[in-house]
């Protein structure tokens, strides 16, 4: 109706097809009167029909294609929207219950104006009208008639007219529904209370914002930092013991890990509910939703320093929390080790991630492809010469005999905290930073995906990718190799040895 419309002319019943540019298109045959509108339908669905071949821009009649980016709908595919093939299922399963229970009820109501006739006394065998329920009096058989009718009917029909039958010694018998029946209309019930529930969660699934979720993000890391620094001051860290490491050294926790990690869980489910977060630390104690302040959606420095913006369904995404990352490095007073981190990962790549130092009172934050905050600079070594390989402290293992042995002329920097060995690549204080044993996932994910919108590289020593999606195991086993440049001069040597 955009391109071509009818106009009929003359007052004769002829119709024309004309171009709406002005192009008139030849006359079709003279149809009849009250064919006029099946023929130009066919017309108009040939002509939109045919493809473009070279030459028809020239053709009288034929309309070119507008221009790329003019007045067009985007290129949407309906079957990769969540939840369309589910709910087409949904409605067309509805269709089919509702059908059969339309043909129980009509059985049913007919079943009882039977018994209501066989109470009254009618001694005959009747055969209702357009009914598929046979009623007999007690003791008289079928009648011939009936018999042959019987027969000539269809396996369908016959099937609706056993649904249910009277008992033949009499109305006062059980009255028996068929098991056939009975099954499929059960089943049916069934598969519809099913589909129609997954539809809803599916047609219905929340869509966040990457944006406003980085924004939170950040002001969630901010308020857990604050509670850090907090039980810091009020010497009030009340450490205690998660166990020991495969390496043997001890695995604290305090105060201001449960505390940051409260600061940003209840921040996160006051926002965005049907997020997946995954954290360090795992307190089970209800959250009071109602006396938490709601995060930062639009903060300004997100907003101006990042390019666009992404609306992603929210089981697409999963964040990685850190509450408070180095904490032996925290009870020994080694506050510059310590950090908070928040990850969001999309199908577990990692897309956004915040590292806060809080007791520096700093935040550094990056949005994969789309920005990342005027702090995150990648500095250059003032040495040049000598490669420098960060490792870690309290969980070093075998990592610098290893690194000693794989990179003889590298100087070895151990320190605390994956959080801070990470920004020591931006700061030009470390080349590469490597671990070789296990090591968890809210530890590296912020990590990884500042380096990531850096162009630089975070996988295991074996080279491949590391998963953060919620449902993977968070422990990471073969180790980490990050880098922001020279990646395959630092995997050659190292790959495997985790």
């Amino acid at each position: 109706q955009d391109v071509l419309r009818l106009r009929e002319r003359d007052g004769g019943g002829r119709g024309h097809l004309q171009d709406v540019r002005g192009a008139p298109e030849a006359d079709p045959p003279r149809p009849a009167h009250h064919h006029l509108r099946h023929h130009a339908a066919v017309r108009l669905h040939r002509l939109a029909a045919r493809p473009v071949l070279p030459g028809d821009e020239q053709r009288p009649g034929r309309v070119p294609a507008p221009p790329q980016g003019l007045d067009q709908e985007p290129d949407v595919q309906p079957a990769q929207q969540p939840g369309n093939i589910r709910r087409q299922m949904t409605q067309l399963l509805l269709l089919c219950w509702l059908t059969v229970a339309a043909r129980v009820c009509c059985v049913c109501a007919t079943l009882v104006h039977a018994i209501c006739v066989s109470v009254g006394g009618s001694p005959q065998c009747d055969m209702l009208p357009d009914s598929r329920v046979l009623v007999f009096s007690p003791g008289s058989p079928p009648a011939p008639h009936d018999q042959q009718q019987q027969q000539q009917s269809s396996g369908s029909q016959w099937a609706y007219s056993r649904l249910w039958q009277a008992d033949k010694r009499g109305m006062t018998g059980q009255i028996k529904p068929s098991p056939m029946g009975v099954a499929v209309v059960a089943l049916s019930l069934v598969l519809l209370m099913y589909y129609m529930l997954r539809s809803s969660d599916i047609s219905t699934s929340e869509a966040i914002s990457v944006r406003e979720l980085l924004s939170a993000s950040i002001d969630l890391a901010e308020r857990g930092g604050a509670e850090v620094v907090a039980v810091k001051a009020e010497h009030k860290e009340h450490q205690q013991s998660k166990g020991e490491t495969r390496e043997g050294a001890n695995d604290p926790v305090t105060d201001g890990d449960y505390r940051s990690h409260v600061a940003i869980i209840s921040g996160l489910r006051k926002a965005f509910p049907s997020l997946a977060v995954v954290s360090e630390e795992h307190d089970q104690t209800a959250l009071d939703l109602s006396r938490v302040v709601q995060p930062d959606l639009h903060r300004a420095d997100v907003a101006h320093h990042t390019n666009y913006d992404e609306i992603i369904p929210v089981d697409e995404l999963t964040v990685w929390v850190d509450p408070l990352d180095a904490t032996q490095e925290y009870t020994e007073d080694l506050l510059q080790y310590v950090t908070v981190m928040v990850c969001v990962a999309r199908r577990g790549v990692p897309i956004a991630g915040v590292i806060h130092k809080p007791f520096d009172n700093k935040s550094f934050w990056a949005y994969v492809g789309s920005g990342l905050s005027p702090n995150l600079i990648a500095r250059h070594k003032a040495d040049d010469t000598k490669e420098n390989i960060i490792v870690s402290r309290s969980h070093a293992g075998t990592v610098k005999d290893i690194v000693q042995e794989k990179l003889p002329n590298a100087e070895v920097i151990p320190a605390g905290g994956a959080g801070y060995k990470t920004m020591a690549l931006f700061d030009g204080v470390a080349d590469a930073y490597v671990h070789t044993t296990l090591i968890k996932k809210w530890d590296i994910c912020a990590g990884n995906a500042l380096l990531n919108a850096m162009d630089g590289r975070m996988t295991d020593l074996r080279g491949d990718k590391i998963s953060y999606h919620h449902s993977d195991d968070p422990r990471n086993e073969h180790g980490i190799l990050a880098t922001l440049s020279d990646y395959d001069k630092f995997l050659a040597p190292l790959k495997g040895v985790a």
